[in-house]
């Protein structure tokens, strides 16, 4: 499933009891959710790559022998070129000649960027579906909001109104 512009700008905020609606923090709005659902898959970038003015700048910044990688929360199937639902800081890591993945152990700051990846896609509602065979690719999901309705409440969660359907 592809990811509509108005959901991969949803931000922090959290859904009614039932799971039936999205309040939106940003807005200040609940707004219903629908069946169906979409899904990211988390990647490993290499961010010197995703354009020119990023790679000359990685490349005249960097140490010989290094890489900065990030990660990524993109639709599955869009193949590393769909743009990212999310991503991570950027962390240093080794380049070598043969194309082996990371390891924490001589990758300063990988855990923590996926961390801070998953912090920030469950803050958005994503909710962990599946693994890939990387220690990084999880696959999450969650309901598509109607951005279009909005749910007619007294407040929000600050104001103590955690169910949006109520009168």
């Amino acid at each position: 499933m592809t990811t509509s512009a108005a959901d991969r700008s949803r931000g922090a905020g959290r859904y009614a009891p039932d799971r039936s609606a999205w309040y939106d923090e940003r807005r200040g709005r609940w707004h219903p959710v629908l069946p169906e659902q979409e899904s990211v898959q988390v990647e490993l970038e290499d961010a010197g790559n995703r354009a020119w003015w990023a790679r000359v700048l990685a490349t005249l910044g960097t140490q010989n022998g290094q890489q900065y990688l990030r990660f990524v929360a993109r639709a599955p199937g869009s193949g590393g070129t769909g743009r990212p639902v999310e991503s991570s800081s950027t962390f240093a890591s080794p380049r070598w000649v043969h194309d082996v993945p990371p390891e924490p152990e001589w990758a300063p700051g990988m855990s923590e960027s996926l961390a801070e990846l998953r912090r920030r896609l469950e803050d958005a509602g994503w909710v962990v579906e599946g693994r890939g065979e990387t220690p990084w690719s999880y696959r999450y999901a969650r309901p598509r909001v109607d951005w279009s309705r909005e749910l007619q409440g007294p407040g929000g969660p600050e104001a103590g109104d955690e169910d949006p359907h109520r009168p």
